[in-house]
């Protein structure tokens, strides 16, 4: 699971930037996104943090896979606000009842919609430019309570475990026609279920059993940041200059 993590592309300027820049420039940019009423300034967002998350080496159906749950919520809420307003776009009569979108009210769901879109390409984009261990750097930097931190840690690990022993025992189960029909189907995903719950409570008697035996007193050390220097100030002041003016220019559009 490192990999989906990772920086796509070590040697791409965006990944040369310091890991606390790029959190202070992603929490900035999301902040904007979520204030701004309009449709053009989150599509703008949206548009620019794709284009940079496929220039760090991303393939674009990793990007659409990390970003459908969140597309499927934003069709979830469009459908929502669409069903109720003061300017009728259409009507449907389905017998007894009548279905009618409005306008308004779906102007308001795209614009909700796109902000979530919007926010969460940028989480997106931090997270393929900046490694699992960075970013926990970073937190601490800017003190987050070490315990987060370290239960940060710990998920992510029980995660990484979790997900490979399910990929082995689903691939296991495939070669052994396992989902073959939907009824078998059923009974191996049952057995996954089951099987990955055994197993996650195995590993983490395991996990608690190893770090007893290697020291583990209670808090786990992180790495130390650098100095900032000027050029890194620079980048976020370029970064929020560029990105408030961008939010006043679009500002009701």
């Amino acid at each position: 699971m490192h990999h989906r993590t990772a920086p796509g592309r070590p040697d791409h300027v965006l990944a040369r930037v310091d890991p606390r820049i790029r959190l202070l420039c992603t929490a900035l940019t999301i902040v904007l996104a979520i204030s701004q009423n309009g449709l053009l300034f989150p599509t703008l967002v949206l548009l620019l943090n794709s284009v940079m998350i496929c220039a760090l080496g991303v393939r674009i159906r990793t990007y659409l896979l990390r970003l459908a749950e969140p597309f499927l919520i934003s069709v979830v809420l469009v459908i929502i606000k669409a069903l109720s307003g003061n300017d009728p776009l259409a009507v449907w009569a389905l017998g007894t009842w009548q279905v009618a979108i409005f306008h308004d009210g779906l102007l308001a769901g795209c614009a909700v919609a796109l902000r979530v879109l919007a926010s969460v390409s940028a989480l997106l984009l931090l997270a393929f430019s900046c490694s699992f261990t960075e970013l926990l750097t970073t937190l601490a930097w800017y003190r987050v309570p070490r315990g987060l931190i370290e239960m940060l840690l710990f998920a992510h690990r029980s995660l990484t475990a979790v997900h490979e022993e399910a990929s082995t025992i689903y691939h296991a189960q495939r070669n052994r026609l396992g989902y073959a029909s939907a009824g078998q189907g059923l009974r191996s995903f049952g057995m996954l279920a089951g099987t990955l719950v055994m197993r996650a409570f195995d590993q983490s008697q395991t996990t608690a059993l190893a770090m007893v035996q290697r020291g583990y007193t209670g808090h786990l050390p992180v790495g130390n940041c650098r100095k900032l220097h000027v050029h890194d100030y620079a980048a976020v002041a370029i970064h929020a200059a560029a990105l408030g003016a961008l939010w006043i220019v679009t500002s009701g559009i």
